[in-house]
């Protein structure tokens, strides 16, 4: 855990450099999947609470059908776990596979590594959304335009220690079109699956 906790504080400032030294950790992968499973869980509570306290400051604002739909997805957490762990378990793949296909050197274990890492930062991320509405309502504009800024360049550094990308502009690129096609596809199939739910 010591080193682990090194790790992050060096990903933190640097990570490219934080994700190679984590690759090398070179973890088992029953413990990487159960890091893994509680990220989806701790997520999906955090994106919840989230949704909830943001209706409630700032619901009456939004566009009507993005409200419903918040309001829709925060009031039935538990089927948000089935798609935030298949969308986790396509991002893992996603940044192995396109990685490789553009040249990467990392293997399908290293993508494990970072996609973990990529989930603790979005948990992170989701945190410091709640505590601003919770705490300060005023700060959750900057905190979710702040996040999203850091956390580009915070994930592409990730992806570029697991692949050995020497530039971050196509990374990022990548990055946003890859997430945004999965995205777009898991929303449609859940709105074929679950009509309700979508």
């Amino acid at each position: 855990m010591t080193a682990l906790t090194a790790i992050a504080r060096q990903m933190l400032r640097d990570p490219v450099a934080g994700a190679r030294a984590l690759v090398a950790e070179r973890l088992p992968r029953r413990a990487l999947w159960t890091a893994f499973w509680a990220a989806v869980l701790i997520d999906t509570v955090l994106a919840t609470l989230w949704m909830t306290r943001f209706l409630a400051i700032a619901g009456s604002e939004l566009p009507p059908d993005i409200a419903e739909s918040m309001a829709r997805t925060a009031a039935s957490p538990f089927l948000n776990v089935p798609a935030q762990a298949a969308y986790w378990f396509i991002v893992i793949h996603a940044l192995h596979r396109v990685g490789a296909a553009f040249g990467g050197t990392g293997d399908f274990d290293d993508a494990l590594h970072v996609g973990v890492a990529c989930q603790a930062v979005n948990i992170a991320y989701l945190a410091s959304l709640l505590l601003a509405a919770l705490v300060l309502p005023p700060l959750v504009l900057p905190v979710l335009v702040g996040g999203v800024v850091y956390a580009l360049w915070l994930v592409s550094g990730m992806i570029r220690g697991l692949h050995g990308f020497s530039s971050r502009l196509p990374v990022i690129v990548m990055m946003i079109v890859t997430f945004a096609v999965i995205y777009v596809t898991l929303s449609v199939v859940m709105a074929l699956v679950l009509p309700g739910a979508a």
